[in-house]
């Protein structure tokens, strides 16, 4: 799901805003550079993934991603990943992802949030961890298979657990954010795999989100 450029705010899913060391999360917040609240839209730099069963893997665009949400000076944003998969895509159709060079689309209902766990390290990465509430959830369809793909909420993923990444960093101007997730349930309807708790999600790179920052 990497879908559009000069962002960041995957992951996460951003995944989102994320650390480890020397700052407590009660003391970090994520704010808007000129000022809170801050409308934020992050931009993938790399196409971003779905994997299922080992062995199924989804491609988004980075051209189609973006992760939008507000900076209000606390430790956790809502994120609102986008993949591309509306009617009113450039393509007319949302169609621009891709499993096995089929045409897929990935509709996103309701947001992520991402909290800020840890951190500074010493090379300025911030961790935490990715929520996906409960109503939240990502619809993959490929409709020459007659088949679809579920991830819903609650599931919660923390970095360096199941080894989750999670974690971004503040650079000129933003924030470039970072996420694998791996761990994640999903169910199918008519697909060559069962149900499973073995998804993974990746950013495949940094999501860069201009005009936000980490404050510990």
């Amino acid at each position: 799901m990497s879908l559009i450029k000069k962002l960041a705010m995957a992951g996460a899913v951003a995944i989102m805003g994320l650390g480890v060391g020397a700052t407590s999360a009660s003391a970090a917040s994520i704010d808007g550079i000129s000022g809170n609240p801050y409308h934020y839209t992050g931009f993938a730099t790399n196409d971003h993934s779905f994997s299922m069963g080992g062995a199924y893997t989804i491609t988004c665009p980075a051209n189609f991603t973006t992760f939008s949400g507000v900076a209000d000076g606390t430790a956790t944003t809502d994120v609102a990943p986008y993949y591309g998969g509306n009617e009113a895509s450039p393509n007319g159709t949302g169609y621009v992802c891709e499993f096995f060079g089929l045409p897929v689309r990935v509709q996103q209902h309701g947001s992520w949030s991402a909290s800020v766990t840890g951190g500074p390290d010493l090379a300025g990465w911030y961790t935490g961890q990715i929520h996906i509430p409960s109503g939240s959830s990502t619809t993959i369809e490929i409709p020459i298979m007659g088949c679809s793909y579920r991830v819903a909420g609650p599931q919660t993923f923390a970095h360096g657990v199941n080894g989750n990444i999670a974690r971004a960093r503040n650079v000129s101007g933003g924030v470039e954010l970072e996420a694998l997730v791996n761990g994640i349930a999903y169910t199918q309807t008519g697909c060559p795999f069962p149900d499973g708790n073995d998804g993974g999600y990746s950013t495949n790179g940094v999501v860069d989100i201009p005009g936000i920052e980490i404050n510990p």
